[in-house]
């Protein structure tokens, strides 16, 4: 990490905004070993490599989580389960179909309509290996990209060391639902499939909050689900496949990995919930990609605004801003 990551860290435990650091090594402007503490409350984190692992107190516990998950399993189970799936699959997430990658990163950054030539703060929440954080480094003043998987981080830090101009990058190994992040910091802020591993309302709702709360005002804001599309719903259904479904309204895949498959309406219930004010909503990721890859990306792209295939869509993206003071 830089030294300059500590203007926007925030306590994960206590919120406290005053964070102290002692370096045990550094290497030129980046730190690559040392501690943070919180001033307050005194809590210590680990900086790992260069990547300061924030991760509130209830992931300190050893207890593993549960081996066999249900959907009645506890929060701190699916979610601990999901962060020790993603550390031991991090490398298997740049093997997901380029086509449609690269087509939810294209519907992502067309949403955003950042201007180039001009320099933002952003945020990626649950950036993962890099898929789209990488995109916006042109774009980038001051980029953050928070994970809850350290092998993930570490991953995509390898890569940004080939990466013209990644000095501007900062990761954070940390939960998305505390995000050990300042007040009012960013001017855009982007998340893509974090939402629907939120197993129940009341967290959902708190996710949103905090990002709303890390907004400025006037700042933009993107994210991408999973989406109970018509066609979800005719497949859960009809056409149910035990072992790789993730049609229902909810589940686990794989086994390891809660999902929710949002409505249209519980979108746009959580967004007003939780001050944004919602623009729009397009469908991505249909059966033409998923079976004719690049050509029918580029089919999705030209009928993308028509919002035509949005029931037969895989994936949601939703774009939402924050008011300005005025307005709240």
């Amino acid at each position: 990490m830089q030294e300059n990551l500590l203007d926007y860290l925030a306590c994960p435990n206590c919120g406290c905004e005053k964070i102290e650091l002692q370096i045990s090594k550094k290497e030129g402007q980046e730190i690559s070993f040392g501690t943070l503490i919180c001033c307050d409350c005194f809590s210590r984190f680990p900086i790992i490599g260069g990547i300061p692992s924030m991760l509130p107190r209830i992931y300190e516990s050893e207890e593993k989580s549960e081996t066999n998950l249900t959907l009645e399993s506890s929060i701190y189970d699916i979610r601990k389960s999901e962060m020790l799936f993603r550390d031991t699959h991090a490398t298997g997430y740049d093997n997901i179909s380029r086509a449609q990658a690269q087509l939810e990163i294209d519907y992502v950054m067309d949403e955003l309509n950042l201007s180039q030539g001009k320099k933002y703060t952003l945020l990626d929440l649950g950036c993962g290996t890099g898929r789209v954080l990488l995109s916006l480094i042109p774009y980038a003043q001051n980029l953050i990209g928070i994970d809850f998987s350290l092998e993930s981080l570490r991953l995509l830090k390898s890569k940004l060391r080939k990466v013209e101009n990644s000095g501007s990058v900062h990761l954070i190994h940390v939960d998305a639902a505390q995000p050990a992040l300042k007040n009012k910091l960013f001017d855009a802020i982007v998340s893509v499939q974090l939402v629907q591993s939120f197993p129940d309302e009341e967290t959902r709702l708190a996710l949103l909050k905090q990002i709303h709360r890390v907004a400025r005002p006037q700042a933009s804001f993107v994210l991408s689900t999973f989406y109970y599309s018509l066609l979800k719903q005719l497949r859960a259904r009809y056409i149910k496949n035990p072992e790789d479904d993730i049609y229902e309204r909810e589940g686990l895949h794989l086994g390891h990995l809660y999902y929710h498959n949002y409505s249209s309406k519980e979108l746009n219930d959580l967004f007003i919930k939780s001050g944004f004010k919602t623009l729009r909503k397009r469908g991505v990721n249909t059966p033409l990609t998923r079976r004719y890859g690049v050509v029918g990306a580029k089919i999705e792209k030209l009928l993308k605004w028509s919002g035509i295939l949005t029931p037969f869509s895989h994936w949601i993206t939703v774009s939402a801003f924050v008011e300005t003071e005025d307005e709240m």
